[in-house]
């Protein structure tokens, strides 16, 4: 990958119709390899499901209502083809005309060393 690498955070809201988890569910398999791909080659740096509600369940069925992650990319046309390639846009799970993209500054906090 190339030293000219920016951060992006995205959030990508669900559609928001009855049958958007059944989508979700669907190609949930396909998403995740291809997140891992990009894991992999260095795009994806973390990332998850975001939930309905003010806390975290402690176990399924999980209030999935979009995603929230960081690549790094060169450029913002770089993100938008991870984007539009993910089985989530593609599977008109996300919700296309909602979805965020923002330039962000990661901080890494110091490790104390003994």
């Amino acid at each position: 990958m190339s030293p000219n690498l920016s951060n992006f955070v995205i959030w990508a809201p669900d559609q928001q119709d009855e049958h958007a988890l059944s989508r979700r569910m669907a190609v949930r398999t396909e998403h995740l390899l291809i997140t891992k791909q990009n894991s992999d080659n260095g795009s994806f740096v973390f990332g998850g499901g975001t939930l309905d509600g003010h806390s975290v369940p402690h176990s399924p069925p999980f209030p999935l209502n979009g995603s929230m992650f960081v690549l790094k990319c060169e450029s913002m046309e770089q993100v938008r083809k991870i984007i539009e390639s993910d089985p989530y846009y593609t599977g008109n799970v996300w919700d296309k005309e909602r979805i965020e993209i923002k330039p962000i500054l990661l901080f890494d906090p110091p490790v104390d060393k003994p």
